[in-house]
């Protein structure tokens, strides 16, 4: 059994889409001839826990934690106290402060916040693989800062080294927010070329990040997709459908660059129209709220036909898209989001519920959706193509055609992800030997 020490930042009991990644491909790496040792901070900031995630986490595994000072916690982060059902409370930081620490971070904190924790981490990872070996180094980012902790330690003691990206690094959503300035841009991108060009083999989740990444290094890079755990789709207890209701399911944050107006018109249009679309048509949002939703659902006058779940377990958001007629996937329309495959997707996937995908077409998600046959990719913009959208999921569910006839989803299960990810260890190893 090889062992594989992962630097990663998110991990249970943090919840979110984050800790999913490095979490199932931990909890099957062991089939394939790999120990993993977990590097991850002692004191992360975090906004919600879930505990049920600790179920995934193979029995006597690693788990080494140190601690870390991030300027996150002082510059920019949203307040931990947002969240809420039915209402949603605003950051206690004001627009201006945003700025300013938005702006700091960008231009002195590069890569990114959690640059702090380089220094120790590498210091400390030093002294410990004097005793430990490992036979190759993961790191995964965001945030990208772990790369450069495993690009030094590599660097001193000549450990293979696989990058692992579940976000690409500059066209990552939030970037364009931090000001950039010219001479900062230059670090970034200096910092990424050194990551992947040194890298033995790139990992990233999105097939037009790959593209991007081939450009700037003649090392490999590899496409492994997030995906989803078939153990997670059987959620405790019976999952009930209720088809009295016509629901339309969203898991996740709505943020408001992935919030289409013309979905909302949309959605007022066929409920004027259609008394029987009315009386079944109903909203559900697993998560938390947003602002902008909430707006658009009081412009719409649609307060009546919608439910917000409020913050839910893993377990319990796969339950709701169970339980869904469709399912709702929203992607923006900026050149940033042409690369944005939420996680949540490939779940969406396995449950064969209706999908109905409203973004850029051509996006690595629409595309995913496309050729699984999964449901319906629509424009942003095209109040129209969302309309039929809607209302051919609900013709197949009135008709009894509540499942998908999705197909080759199965190619995104983690397991078989997992082996993926274990072959390129097994190469870049084999190549040190």
């Amino acid at each position: 059994m090889k062992r594989v020490l992962i630097i990663i930042y998110y991990w249970p009991p943090t919840s979110g889409s984050g800790v999913q990644r490095w979490l199932k491909f931990t909890k099957h790496l062991r089939s394939y001839g790999w120990e993993p040792v977990i590097y991850t901070p002692e004191n992360p900031y975090i906004h919600e826990q879930d505990e049920t995630l600790m179920k995934d986490i193979p029995d006597g595994i690693e788990v080494i934690r140190q601690p870390v000072f991030e300027v996150a916690r002082y510059f920019g982060m949203p307040d931990k106290s947002v969240s809420g059902v039915g209402n949603v409370k605003t950051s206690i930081v004001s627009t201006i402060k945003k700025h300013i620490g938005n702006y700091v971070r960008g231009n002195l904190f590069i890569p990114d916040a959690r640059i702090s924790w380089v220094r120790p981490s590498v210091n400390y990872l030093l002294q410990y693989l004097k005793t430990s070996k490992v036979d190759a180094i993961v790191s995964s980012g965001p945030p990208h800062s772990l790369h450069l902790i495993a690009q030094n330690v590599t660097a001193k003691l000549g450990i293979p080294w696989l990058a692992d990206f579940r976000d690409p690094w500059f066209e990552i959503l939030n970037f364009h927010n931090f000001s950039i300035s010219a001479s900062a841009y230059k670090k970034y991108e200096g910092l990424y070329k050194k990551v992947i060009q040194q890298a033995d083999v790139n990992v990233v989740a999105q097939g037009t990040v790959q593209h991007s990444f081939q450009q700037h290094t003649p090392k490999p890079v590899t496409l492994i997709t997030n995906g989803y755990d078939k153990d997670d789709m059987q959620p405790d207890g019976n999952v009930q459908l209720d088809q009295s209701k016509f629901n339309l399911v969203f898991v996740g944050i709505f943020y408001a660059k992935r919030n289409p107006e013309a979905f909302w018109q949309a959605l007022r249009e066929l409920i004027d129209e259609d008394a029987a679309f009315a009386a079944k048509c109903r909203l559900v949002f697993v998560g938390k709220g947003q602002n902008d939703v909430m707006r658009d659902v009081v412009k719409y006058n649609l307060t009546e036909y919608c439910h917000f779940t409020g913050y839910v377990s893993h377990g319990s958001a796969v339950a709701y898209q169970m339980q869904a007629s469709g399912l709702l996937l929203f992607t923006g329309i900026e050149p940033s989001f042409r690369h944005d495959v939420p996680g949540k997707l490939f779940e969406y996937l396995a449950a064969k519920r209706h999908i109905i995908c409203i973004g850029q077409p051509g996006s690595d998600a629409a595309d995913i959706v496309t050729k699984t046959k999964a449901g319906y990719t629509v424009s942003y913009n095209n109040k129209e193509e969302i309309k039929a959208a809607i209302k051919q999921v609900y013709e197949k569910c009135a008709s009894g055609n509540i499942v998908a006839d999705t197909e080759d989803y199965e190619q995104y299960e983690r397991k078989m992800l997992t082996k993926r990810m274990a072959n390129e260890l097994n190469r870049i190893t084999s190549v040190y030997k």
